[in-house]
């Protein structure tokens, strides 16, 4: 963005206006503003020159409703005024309209104001001296009957499918209606049949206008494709093997080790690595999740970094025609609800039961977001720091068993886990996989090693010489609680190793040992992922190593013994 204002446009200091070039009214307004406009930092553009479209990430038809005002920023987007908004802004720069301003601020008078503005927009071809200003009124309906249709033919097969594959079949129809909806508006960007098919069919994203945009993206790391594919292949294990092992005498753990496992083979995996391949090829594929356990605030997680393609669906079909009729609140409480009600669809119409708990997950949200935004939670921290990592994780963790309840996972994804794996007989049977006593003495052997990696933590961050300046007592109590979380994790090494076929027969007493490792081991990783931010620390490539080598055997015992807590 910042090289096509630098390079075509000269780097406007407070924006660029994209007016009508077509209209004879808007013409004549900005050649009478032009010098002033100038003047005091703006730029001048028509709607209709090809870069209009990329500057104000816009497709030709929303440019032709409104007046448009794209301010640059150093980041890669730039901020975009539209309407009564854009022409408030440009008119507080001239002194002679600012009353003007501030009377639009007045309660009522704001509404007014930009019913005037609407009613001026869609009739200025009628006030224009040059009649040429017909704004597009392109038949809208064509684009509907294929969602329509699709949907349709997604609910009639629920009689003859079972739950999981109806599941799959809605989520596939909702899938092609979006796309479908989003490429409408953008199709003519398009620069060949091969990119459209590629945006219908291998790009789960559902920015178009990106898609089609300029092919301006950086290549990815190896890091990053190193990172996509194991989250991948962890997933299709978790998927494929540690639910298939699990008990069917415990199904709501067979179905959240399925759930978690299709996830992250599919958001966190394969769209990343699909993602990756077109920002290779230079296409704007923004991946689907941008680090969401990063996530400072229940704002960041949601507009931001979870999943980005319906978040940019939302905000262009429901949030923003809503924002401008009937304020923020509105228009986001109507985003979660929508939300909720899609994924009512998805998870609660084909297990038949459950109807209206996921869409009271979303509404939950949608609260912890407003709360989120007092005054009264700001001056708390809720939205910044440890206090913004902790809000944002307990609401979209805790009510979790509202949106996959208890109906959608005993008659929908328990039914896909044994469609797709074997009996848990056969695993136990099957030469190819281990038992899981051999996998509880690799824990043991496991636990045994990274003891060296706790002795050898205290001599890189040197605790001798950093703990110096602290009081005696202190220094005690961190000294005594390193040396019995050392000791703790020996005592869960030599259980595994010794005891092994005890950890796996499956008793109550066996079952307990095994959920407190996988416990101790969970709120590790939550404490890495959600707390605590180590990346900084990791100054060399050894440390990154052993860091993410420390987190996969992490994620190992978790597995593990949560498979020997639930057998």
């Amino acid at each position: 963005m910042t090289e096509i204002t630098d390079n075509i446009i000269g780097r406007p200091d407070r924006g660029i206006v994209l007016f009508d070039g077509g209209c004879g009214a808007c013409t004549g307004l900005a050649n009478r503003f032009r010098a002033g406009l100038e003047r005091r930092g703006f730029q001048l553009l028509s709607l209709h020159d090809p870069r209009a479209t990329v500057l104000a990430h816009a497709t030709v038809d929303d440019l032709m409703r409104e007046l448009y005002v794209v301010t640059p920023t150093s980041g890669e987007r730039s901020v975009v005024r539209r309407g009564l908004d854009a022409v408030l802004f440009i008119a507080a720069t001239f002194v002679w309209l600012r009353p003007l301003c501030l009377v639009a601020r007045l309660p009522g008078m704001n509404g007014l104001f930009r019913a005037a503005y609407r009613a001026f927009a869609a009739r200025r071809y009628r006030i224009s001296r040059a009649g040429a200003c017909a704004i597009r009124r392109a038949r809208e309906w064509p684009k509907w009957v294929f969602p329509v249709l699709l949907l349709l033919a997604a609910a009639s097969v629920g009689r003859v499918l079972p739950a999981w594959a109806w599941m799959w079949t809605i989520a596939g129809a909702i899938f092609f209606c979006c796309k479908s909806l989003t490429w409408w508006p953008a199709r003519r960007r398009a620069s060949s049949l091969a990119m459209t098919l590629s945006y219908l069919f291998a790009w789960p994203g559902m920015d178009a206008v990106a898609f089609f945009g300029p092919r301006t993206a950086g290549r990815p790391t190896r890091r990053q494709w190193f990172a996509s594919t194991i989250r991948t292949f962890a997933g299709a294990a978790l998927l494929l093997v540690v639910a298939g092992r699990v008990s069917d005498s415990h199904p709501l753990a067979r179905g959240w080790f399925a759930m978690i496992g299709l996830v992250a083979t599919l958001h966190f995996g394969a769209f990343d690595l699909i993602a990756l391949a077109w920002r290779r090829a230079g296409v704007n594929a923004e991946p689907l999740m941008l680090a969401p356990t990063r996530s400072r605030s229940l704002a960041d997680f949601w507009g931001r970094r979870w999943n980005t393609g319906y978040r940019a669906l939302s905000h262009t079909f429901v949030f923003e025609p809503l924002r401008r009729r009937a304020g923020v609140v509105t228009a986001t409480v109507a985003a979660f609800l929508v939300s909720g009600l899609i994924h009512d669809v998805v998870i609660s119409l084909p297990a038949r039961g459950g109807y209206g708990l996921p869409t009271l997950y979303f509404l939950i949200q949608c609260a912890g977001l407003l709360i989120e935004r007092t005054a009264l939670a700001r001056r708390a921290g809720l939205g910044r720091g440890l206090r913004g990592r902790l809000y944002a994780a307990t609401f979209t963790l805790v009510p979790l068993p509202l949106l996959f309840h208890a109906a959608f996972v005993h008659r929908v994804i328990v039914p896909f886990v044994n469609t797709i794996t074997r009996s848990p007989e056969a695993h136990m049977t099957a030469p190819s996989l281990p038992s899981l006593s051999a996998l509880l003495i690799v824990g043991g052997l496991l636990h045994l090693c990274i003891t060296s990696a706790g002795l050898t933590m205290t001599r890189v961050l040197d605790w001798r010489k950093n703990l110096a300046p602290l009081c005696g007592l202190t220094r005690h109590v961190i000294w005594t609680h390193g040396g019995f979380v050392l000791l703790t994790i020996v005592g869960f090494g030599t259980i595994s190793v010794l005891a092994s076929r005890s950890l796996a027969s499956g008793e109550p007493l066996a079952r307990a040992v095994c959920a407190f490792i996988a416990l101790f081991w969970a709120i590790r990783l939550f404490i890495q992922f959600f707390v605590f931010d180590a990346r900084p620390f990791l100054t060399n490539r050894l440390l990154a190593v052993g860091y993410h080598g420390l987190t996969v055997v992490f994620s190992y015992f978790v597995i593990v013994y949560g498979i020997g807590a639930v057998r």
